[in-house]
């Protein structure tokens, strides 16, 4: 059983292993390499993560750091390992902070390994990124609902379309156009949107190029249809109190009213 505090740390172990016996160099490059990749997938995904303050423990030697929102650091770790490890696909950005980063644990002595806890969760890291998941780009426009938006560090909109199986995420380019799009919240749009799939033809991420508000008329009839098709596909939503929280939308993260 791991630790349950609200910690974050970066862990180094081995025979021997300690801060007494560590290559500083090398170690600190280790932890450098990783926190500046956890800052840049928080703010790929639209989510704000402080880190704060800095303990070195001894035990094996890890670095300790404290998270400002254990939830959202949760949740940046866990797409990090993901992105590390070669199971998601990561933007040209993330990806090369991701080799960084193995670069900084491949230049470890072979003996030792690194692993991150935070909570009761710990990820080991490998030194290298498995065969890369198959991943399909295409620039499309699609009618969507807005579901959300978001105006953190990097803005974001949740889009939910009748071709896809589940709502997905999708950043936008600015502060003036996410507060464009927060006007037509539970509205449809015609969005031009850039899409990343799987192989499974799953949404993995995206980016909103433009958007056309539906106008009112076809607004209405639209809303009509979306109300048909949920009572056929989905009625289980009908019934929902708080469609955001069955989402799976961070109660931390911004939202623009609009």
């Amino acid at each position: 059983m791991y630790s349950t505090d609200k910690l974050l740390r970066l862990e180094i172990d081995g025979p021997g292993v300690g801060p007494a016996s560590l290559d500083p160099v090398a170690a600190l490059e280790v932890g450098r390499a990783y926190f500046r990749l956890l800052r840049q997938v928080a703010e790929e995904q639209g989510l704000e993560l402080g880190l704060v303050g800095l303990d070195i423990e001894d035990k094996c030697a890890a670095f300790v750091v404290t998270p400002d929102n254990f939830k959202t650091a949760r949740q940046t770790v866990g797409r990090a390992h993901r992105i590390v490890t070669g199971e998601d696909a990561a933007s040209v950005g993330l990806g090369a902070a991701a080799e960084e980063f193995r670069a900084a644990v491949r230049a470890l002595p072979s003996a030792q390994t690194v692993a991150v806890l935070i909570g009761q969760d710990r990820f080991a890291v490998t030194r290298e990124a498995a065969t890369k998941p198959f991943t399909r780009r295409s620039i499309t426009r699609l009618r969507v609902m807005v579901v959300t938006v978001g105006a953190g560090r990097q803005p974001f909109a949740r889009l939910s379309s009748k071709s896809e199986p589940k709502p997905f995420n999708v950043t936008v380019k600015d502060l003036p156009r996410v507060q464009a799009l927060a006007r037509h919240l539970g509205n449809l749009v015609d969005a031009d949107v850039a899409l990343e799939r799987d192989s499974e033809n799953a949404v993995i991420k995206g980016e909103l190029l433009e958007f056309t508000p539906v106008d009112s008329k076809r607004g209405l009839e639209g809303l009509e249809a979306w109300r048909k098709w949920f009572a056929l596909t989905a009625p289980e939503w009908l019934e929902l109190d708080d469609v955001d929280a069955a989402l799976g939308r961070d109660d931390d993260e911004p939202r623009a009213d609009g």
